[in-house]
């Protein structure tokens, strides 16, 4: 009796479940030890300095316009709404973000009311 053995060709597929899994853990990694740039939909153009220094705090913004007005985070608001905000924040820090042709009153009026509150620190946003 002659029995026939049949040679199977081993099929060889690579396994990709560890590579997918390396993938999404890289992509988490990533994802988590990056920082993303906070970037508003109020125009404003920056007047330029040369001795700035980056802030990496997260901070309240105020955008004041050319004409004057006044945004907290995209959001616009009145100048009479600054002291429910302040007076919430309780020592805490803003970035006051105003356009080059800003009337200089507008910018004095709100670093003003953040002094009034005490904030831990008020910053101005320039461009280098």
């Amino acid at each position: 009796m002659k029995f026939r053995h049949e040679i199977q060709k081993a099929q060889l597929r690579p396994d990709i479940t560890p590579l997918i899994d390396v993938v999404f853990l890289l992509l988490i990694f990533f994802m988590l030890s990056s920082r993303f740039v906070y970037t508003t939909n109020i125009k404003v153009k920056l007047p330029r300095a040369q001795t700035s220094q980056a802030v990496h705090d997260t901070i309240v913004t105020i955008t004041i316009t050319k004409d004057s007005e006044l945004f907290l985070d995209d959001k616009y608001i009145m100048f009479s709404d600054l002291h429910k905000i302040f007076k919430a924040m309780e020592k805490g820090k803003v970035a006051i973000v105003a356009d080059k042709d800003t009337p200089f009153g507008s910018v004095i009026k709100v670093w003003d009311f953040a002094r009034k509150y005490k904030l831990k620190e008020i910053n101005i946003r320039t461009d280098t």
